[in-house]
């Protein structure tokens, strides 16, 4: 006595299932272990994607930065940046950099410096504690006059 067609349909997918969970459970199991060949494919393509998409968004960041896309063109919806984008002013599409901070926010801080005491915009603080330090082009100088001032007295 046969089974009836949707009887032997059924049990066919079913048995299929079973083969592809045993499977999919030995495949789990070796990506569980960082030794395994699967594992260490898995993470060598998860890297090779990662710098991909990096490398394309750094690319795409420094041509709408540098005027070679027009961004204007582009039409997007305003409800798919997350919240903490800040919004367009007065019309004008906010400057953001690749990490979606505000641009021209960032100029606008003011650090202090802990050798001289002077506010300096954090833009120019780098610079600043280089010649703070005494490095820089306007070291010697600033040595030859300390050495000058140094053989008056």
């Amino acid at each position: 006595m046969s089974r009836p067609k949707r009887g032997r349909e059924t049990a066919h997918q079913e048995n299929l299932l079973r083969k592809r969970i045993e499977v999919l459970q030995r495949v789990n199991t070796q990506l569980e272990n960082p030794a395994s060949l699967a594992s260490q494919t898995v993470t060598a393509y998860s890297d090779l994607v990662d710098d991909l998409l990096l490398d394309m968004a750094v690319e795409v960041h420094r041509e709408a930065a540098t005027g070679q896309i027009d961004v204007q063109d582009t039409q997007t919806d305003v409800n798919m940046f997350p919240a903490w984008i800040p919004s367009a002013e007065k019309g004008k599409p906010a400057k953001l950099d690749a990490f979606g901070q505000n641009v021209s926010q960032a100029g606008n801080e003011q650090v202090a410096c802990a050798l001289c005491g002077r506010s300096i915009a954090a833009s120019r603080f780098a610079p600043h504690l280089e010649s703070c330090l005494g490095g820089g082009r306007n070291c010697a100088r600033a040595g030859r006059r300390k050495t000058g001032s140094e053989a008056i007295t």
